[in-house]
Protein backbone atom coordinates (compact mmCIF):
# COMPACT_ATOMS: atom_id res chain seq x y z
CA UNK A 1 0.00 0.00 0.00
CA UNK A 2 2.90 2.44 1.02
CA UNK A 3 4.32 1.82 -2.43
CA UNK A 4 1.23 2.60 -4.45
CA UNK A 5 0.93 5.76 -2.34
CA UNK A 6 4.45 6.59 -2.99
CA UNK A 7 4.17 5.99 -6.97
CA UNK A 8 0.86 8.08 -7.30
CA UNK A 9 2.45 10.79 -5.76
CA UNK A 10 5.15 10.44 -8.17
CA UNK A 11 2.91 10.26 -10.83
CA UNK A 12 1.05 13.67 -10.00
CA UNK A 13 4.17 15.41 -9.13
CA UNK A 14 5.55 14.58 -12.56
CA UNK A 15 2.39 15.94 -14.42
CA UNK A 16 2.13 18.64 -13.15
CA UNK A 17 5.94 19.97 -11.95
CA UNK A 18 7.33 17.89 -14.58
CA UNK A 19 10.14 15.18 -14.41
CA UNK A 20 13.12 16.83 -13.34
CA UNK A 21 11.47 19.27 -10.63
CA UNK A 22 13.09 18.64 -7.53
CA UNK A 23 10.14 17.84 -5.65
CA UNK A 24 9.45 15.63 -8.13
CA UNK A 25 12.89 13.87 -7.77
CA UNK A 26 12.14 14.22 -4.18
CA UNK A 27 9.23 12.36 -4.54
CA UNK A 28 11.37 9.68 -6.29
CA UNK A 29 13.58 9.09 -3.91
CA UNK A 30 11.04 8.47 -1.22
CA UNK A 31 9.68 5.73 -3.65
CA UNK A 32 13.62 4.23 -4.07
CA UNK A 33 13.67 4.33 -0.20
CA UNK A 34 9.85 2.15 -0.11
CA UNK A 35 11.45 -0.23 -2.15
CA UNK A 36 14.76 -0.46 -0.25
CA UNK A 37 12.46 -0.95 2.68
CA UNK A 38 10.93 -3.68 0.50
CA UNK A 39 14.20 -5.35 -0.05
CA UNK A 40 14.09 -4.57 -3.73
CA UNK A 41 17.49 -3.04 -4.05
CA UNK A 42 18.13 -3.33 -7.68
CA UNK A 43 14.60 -1.65 -8.13
CA UNK A 44 15.56 0.89 -6.05
CA UNK A 45 19.13 1.53 -6.77
CA UNK A 46 17.97 2.11 -10.18
CA UNK A 47 15.74 5.19 -8.72
CA UNK A 48 18.10 6.64 -6.30
CA UNK A 49 20.62 7.07 -9.47
CA UNK A 50 17.82 8.76 -11.45
CA UNK A 51 16.84 10.95 -8.35
CA UNK A 52 20.87 11.86 -7.79
CA UNK A 53 21.35 13.05 -11.85
CA UNK A 54 18.18 14.63 -12.01
CA UNK A 55 18.96 16.68 -8.30
CA UNK A 56 22.56 17.22 -9.59
CA UNK A 57 20.70 18.70 -13.04
CA UNK A 58 18.05 21.03 -11.38
CA UNK A 59 19.78 22.27 -8.01
CA UNK A 60 24.03 21.87 -9.21
CA UNK A 61 26.75 19.86 -8.28
CA UNK A 62 26.90 21.37 -4.47
CA UNK A 63 23.75 21.64 -3.06
CA UNK A 64 22.05 19.61 0.13
CA UNK A 65 19.62 18.25 -1.17
CA UNK A 66 21.85 16.29 -3.65
CA UNK A 67 24.26 15.55 -0.36
CA UNK A 68 20.84 13.66 1.18
CA UNK A 69 20.47 11.80 -2.08
CA UNK A 70 23.97 10.70 -2.04
CA UNK A 71 23.32 9.44 1.36
CA UNK A 72 20.76 7.37 0.19
CA UNK A 73 22.59 6.34 -2.23
CA UNK A 74 24.98 5.00 0.36
CA UNK A 75 22.56 3.50 2.73
CA UNK A 76 22.04 1.21 -0.32
CA UNK A 77 25.39 0.53 -1.30
CA UNK A 78 25.92 -0.27 2.23
CA UNK A 79 22.42 -2.40 2.16
CA UNK A 80 24.04 -4.66 -0.67
CA UNK A 81 27.82 -4.97 1.05
CA UNK A 82 28.97 -2.71 -1.68
CA UNK A 83 31.31 -0.32 0.81
CA UNK A 84 33.78 1.41 -1.54
CA UNK A 85 31.23 2.58 -3.00
CA UNK A 86 29.23 3.23 -0.20
CA UNK A 87 31.72 5.11 1.56
CA UNK A 88 32.80 7.43 -2.08
CA UNK A 89 28.78 8.63 -1.81
CA UNK A 90 28.88 9.31 1.95
CA UNK A 91 32.19 11.23 1.51
CA UNK A 92 31.04 13.27 -1.33
CA UNK A 93 27.52 13.94 0.65
CA UNK A 94 29.78 15.14 3.67
CA UNK A 95 31.98 17.31 1.21
CA UNK A 96 28.93 19.03 0.37
CA UNK A 97 27.48 19.71 3.73
CA UNK A 98 30.92 21.54 5.00
CA UNK A 99 30.36 23.55 2.36
CA UNK A 100 26.67 24.27 3.02
CA UNK A 101 26.34 23.61 6.72
CA UNK A 102 29.78 23.75 8.27
CA UNK A 103 31.97 20.68 9.74
CA UNK A 104 29.96 20.59 13.07
CA UNK A 105 26.36 20.50 11.67
CA UNK A 106 24.88 17.02 12.66
CA UNK A 107 24.24 16.28 8.83
CA UNK A 108 28.25 16.66 8.37
CA UNK A 109 28.61 14.63 10.83
CA UNK A 110 26.45 11.96 10.02
CA UNK A 111 27.87 11.60 6.20
CA UNK A 112 31.45 11.38 7.73
CA UNK A 113 30.52 8.87 10.56
CA UNK A 114 28.67 6.81 7.70
CA UNK A 115 31.60 7.13 5.61
CA UNK A 116 34.31 6.24 8.27
CA UNK A 117 32.20 2.74 9.05
CA UNK A 118 31.96 1.92 5.19
CA UNK A 119 35.73 2.52 5.05
CA UNK A 120 36.44 0.21 8.02
CA UNK A 121 34.15 -2.30 6.71
CA UNK A 122 36.37 -2.30 3.20
CA UNK A 123 39.10 -2.78 5.02
CA UNK A 124 37.66 -5.95 7.10
CA UNK A 125 36.53 -7.08 3.92
CA UNK A 126 40.06 -6.76 2.16
CA UNK A 127 41.73 -8.20 5.37
CA UNK A 128 43.32 -11.59 4.91
CA UNK A 129 41.57 -13.22 7.74
CA UNK A 130 38.04 -11.97 6.41
CA UNK A 131 38.90 -13.80 3.31
CA UNK A 132 40.16 -17.15 5.46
Amino acid sequence: EAEQMYRTALEVKTAVLGAGHASTLSSLTNLANCLMALGRLAEAETLHLQALQGLQSALGPAHPQLADAMCNLGLLYRAQGRWEEARDRFQSAADIYVTAFGPEHNSTLDAQRQAAAAAAATAAAESPAASG
